[in-house]
């Protein structure tokens, strides 16, 4: 092969390559922004068999009903209304602040369950702290599965 026919074939593979990448980081994104706010657990299931990463359910504190709201630990119809009255918040730090009666207690036991973006799935009342570490594994979350 001559020099210029490599370098012809170099060009046109390196292309290829670049576009195949391209689209292999494009996929990789879209991936993790289709999984950036879930919430996954892992532990036992009920017959005993490890399971993993598995989604569960959380609460959008920016677009919750009164009723989705007070699913979370220690929120009544009061706090409720006060986390609907100062919508739109960014972040846990920026709840705490922002919501008077939501102190680091609350937040701690509702870490897990509480989100700012994407739809509310939660259905079902979060545990007490003391409860969360007898609770079915579906209470022991961990971020960061893939």
């Amino acid at each position: 092969m001559t020099n210029a026919k490599a370098e012809a074939t170099l060009r046109r593979h390196g292309r290829t390559l670049c576009v195949i990448a391209y689209i292999l980081a494009a996929l990789a994104l879209a991936a993790a922004a289709a999984h950036a706010d879930t919430a996954h657990w892992e532990g036992l299931d009920q017959g005993g068999a490890v399971v993993t990463c598995e989604t569960v359910e959380t609460v959008n504190v920016n677009s919750a009903s009164m009723a989705e709201l007070e699913l979370l630990y220690r929120v009544g119809p009061v706090i409720a209304q006060r986390i609907i009255d100062g919508r739109p918040y960014i972040d846990q730090d920026e709840l705490q602040a922002g919501v008077k009666g939501i102190g680091p207690k609350a937040i701690d036991a509702n870490r897990l369950w509480i989100s700012f973006t994407g739809e509310t799935t939660l259905t079902t009342d979060v545990p007490a702290p003391d409860d969360q570490e007898g609770a079915p594994a579906s209470y022991r979350r961990v971020d960061g599965c893939q």
